[in-house]
């Protein structure tokens, strides 16, 4: 499977931030790491999911896309 990866960007403003999401596979299970931050900054990590089923992990990706850009920000 191949890493999916979303980078997504929010400018209005003073705000000038980003998101990147993905989804890889890390043995037998998936994770969903992001950053965010201010674009121009190294930002900050965290996981949605960790040792998920691939279908948990997606889910997961899917919503936080939905969920941002609902919020105003833009698939770059």
């Amino acid at each position: 499977m191949k890493k999916e990866t979303t980078t997504l960007t929010f400018q209005e403003g003073v705000s000038n931030k980003f998101y990147t999401i993905s989804v890889e596979k890390t043995g037998s299970t998936f994770d969903v790491p992001f950053t965010f931050g201010r674009i121009g900054t190294a930002g900050q990590n965290g996981f949605k999911v960790q040792g998920a089923s691939y279908e948990e992990a997606k889910k997961a990706y899917d919503k936080t896309i939905n969920e941002k850009t609902k919020k105003g920000y833009q698939v770059s």
